[in-house]
């Protein structure tokens, strides 16, 4: 596949409070680099605000996937999708990723929930399952423009 024109990135907003984590999801998202932007916010009250378009985020551009840890000050994951199932119109898939199994149970009421992992404990494992979930974005994002 060619270069993509940067106007026609598709961008993946990435809710994740560890920076390692977020560290890891930015390198496995390298490879899509041409295609795929991915911003980032530390918690669940810049995620609601960064769809919504307020604030600091009124420039920015509309996410095509998100991928939303659940455990995270300042809303949690649950409470963004509680946020994100009030929305009207086009919902936006959502990837789970949760340090805690018991926690991915939480999500299963909300449709637009395209996928829910716990997050391996082993750093090559994480790199693993984030090159996998690259990979889905990847498809989803074309197969939705």
């Amino acid at each position: 596949m060619g270069t993509v024109k940067k106007s026609d990135w598709k961008t993946v907003l990435l809710v994740e409070d560890d920076d390692g984590d977020a560290f890891l999801a930015a390198r496995a998202f390298e490879k899509f680099d041409d295609e795929i932007f991915l911003a980032r916010v530390t918690g669940g009250q810049d995620a609601i605000q960064y769809v919504r378009g307020e604030g600091a985020f009124a420039e920015r551009p509309e996410p095509r996937c998100i991928i939303l840890d659940l455990a995270m000050a300042n809303g949690d994951g649950v409470w963004v999708l509680q946020r994100l199932a009030e929305r009207r119109g086009r919902s936006i898939p959502v990837v789970v990723m949760s340090g805690a199994a018991d926690q991915i149970a939480a999500t299963r009421d909300f449709p637009f929930v395209v996928c829910a992992v716990e997050k391996p404990s082993c750093q090559e494992d994480y790199k693993d399952l984030l090159a996998v979930i690259g990979r889905l974005v990847r498809a989803a994002c074309a197969t939705a423009a």
